[in-house]
């Protein structure tokens, strides 16, 4: 439970529109191999780690 509130609370800040950020962890992402950031998220603590990683370097290039 605590690592679904990080990652959403991290999509959250780095999106500022919940409806932006909920897309992106619902949506299938090709450096995910075409799952949903979110499901990867949930499965491991390795998966929120590269998930945030992902929304963070996205956020780094302009992305969000």
């Amino acid at each position: 439970m605590a690592r679904r509130a990080e990652v959403f609370s991290f999509a959250f800040d780095m999106y500022k529109e919940p409806e932006r950020a909920r897309e992106f962890l619902g949506g299938p992402h090709p450096m995910l191999e075409g799952k949903a950031p979110l499901d990867v998220a949930l499965a491991t603590n390795p998966g929120a780690d590269l998930v945030i990683n992902l929304i963070g370097r996205a956020a780094c290039v302009g992305g969000v």
